[in-house]
């Protein structure tokens, strides 16, 4: 229950966050930069309760940390590279579109499942498109970063918190 919420709220925080930031006045790039720089504490937060509790699956780190910073990397250059107006409508979209996501399949995650290397892989690649949405538009990270780490890594809720703190720290960073 907490570590859902955790995930619902992360996705929550930066709609509410980015929002608030463009409302003053700030610019879309400054707005999400802004998040951010905000969002090193969260992804530090907590980092040793989940590793105590053997929740970090240290195995898929290495493949996660990679794949993490080359998506960041793509996805900080994609919206660098894209004109204000059209950030400001995908953020728009994204705000709306996120809302629902966060009731579905809520029986996902409860119980570890193990899962074929092929799904693995397309994880690899889910995982990838998530740190590129996450390193340029920030709003449902936490949502969108949780299902497909436990639909294709088959872990649990608290898996996927624990294990994804540590390659969301480095790619913050």
């Amino acid at each position: 229950g907490a570590s859902f919420f955790g995930s619902v709220m992360s996705g929550v925080l930066a709609m509410i966050a980015v929002t608030g930031l463009l409302a003053v006045g700030m610019s879309p790039l400054l707005a999400l930069g802004t998040f951010r720089v905000g969002a090193l504490g969260f992804s530090a937060g907590g980092l040793h309760k989940y590793i105590n509790a053997k929740k970090v699956v240290w195995s898929l780190l290495p493949t996660m940390i990679v794949v993490s910073i080359v998506g960041s990397v793509v996805g900080s250059f994609i919206v660098i590279s894209t004109d204000e107006r059209i950030i400001e409508k995908v953020l728009g979209f994204a705000i709306l579109l996120f809302i629902p996501l966060s009731i579905w399949k809520p029986a996902l995650g409860v119980v570890e499942n193990s899962v074929s290397n092929a799904r693995r892989r397309l994880g690899h690649v889910m995982y990838f498109l998530v740190s590129a949405w996450s390193s340029s538009i920030a709003i449902g990270t936490g949502l969108i970063a949780a299902y497909p780490l436990m639909y294709f890594y088959g872990l649990t809720l608290l898996q996927v918190k624990g294990t994804n703190r540590i390659p969301s720290l480095i790619k913050t960073i």
